[in-house]
């Protein structure tokens, strides 16, 4: 059986491509600080790809195949707490219900091997408590209004009203900058810096990846079109954004199929 996903499961089960952490080391803030190089990272991941290379192995009408719950469990567990087989397993097996059979002629190993990187990948979350029911966050609509008035709040590089939708300990990241920026004051002041730098002509494009809404945006340049500047990813908590997560790689733009530049 062959696996077409490429960019989802290729990057979690293979050790040499992923990148620098999110998760786990201190934070520091702002600007000029960094985290311990520590773990791993994983890339995003478009929405409707994601959907759509579920739906070709299983089948299944709609959007049904994946739970989103799950999803966003899975995500958190592979960057935070597991080795590389144990996220394959994990996300193979419980998001997108392939069998150990299947997940084992897309890992190129035993049955075996994946029924017991299952079983730990399982224990592990419970000796740390990850349990799916304690992941509480608003509805998908509730989270894509937040960020769109966000977005508003960007395009008019209205700082104090970017802030009041950010939760209390808001962090910014910027991978593979090992930069963090923690709290509102933090994540304000480095947004001023943005706009005092980089301008306040702005274009957003909604995306959506690994279950979180989001956006790219693009910056008014020298020559009277808006230039691709940045993706952003956010997770949204029922206080707010609480995280927002910043791509700045050629690659992830073109996995997404940005355009360069967009018209005025």
């Amino acid at each position: 059986m062959s696996f077409a996903a490429g960019p989802s499961i290729g990057i979690i089960a293979r050790h040499g491509r992923a990148i620098k952490s999110t998760g786990g080391g201190p934070r520091h803030s702002p600007g000029g600080t960094s985290v311990d190089d520590f773990g791993r990272r994983i890339e995003p991941y478009r929405q409707e790809l994601l959907a759509h290379d579920a739906l070709l192995h299983l089948g299944q009408p709609g959007g049904a195949a994946i739970d989103r719950g799950s999803l966003r469990l899975a995500f958190v567990a592979a960057v935070q707490l597991l080795s590389a087989r144990q996220r394959a397993a994990l996300i193979l097996c419980e998001v997108l219900a392939f069998s150990a059979a299947e997940t084992a002629d897309i890992l190129s190993t035993s049955i075996a091997s994946v029924n017991s990187s299952l079983q730990r990948a399982r224990a592990r979350l419970d000796r740390a408590g990850v349990l799916e029911d304690h992941v509480e966050e608003p509805s998908q609509a509730e989270q894509r209004a937040c960020v769109e008035r966000y977005m508003v709040a960007f395009e008019n590089a209205d700082i104090d009203r970017l802030k009041r939708l950010l939760a209390e300990d808001v962090l910014m990241e910027m991978p593979p900058m090992l930069n963090w920026f923690v709290g509102r004051d933090n994540y304000s002041q480095f947004m001023g810096w943005v706009f005092a730098k980089a301008g306040t002509r702005w274009r957003l494009v909604p995306v959506a990846a690994n279950g979180q809404p989001g956006f790219a945006a693009y910056n008014l340049g020298d020559h009277g079109t808006f230039e691709l500047h940045t993706l952003q990813l956010f997770t949204v908590t029922a206080s707010g954004i609480s995280r927002n997560t910043v791509f700045q790689d050629a690659e992830v733009f073109a996995m997404f199929d940005l355009a360069p530049t967009i018209d005025i």
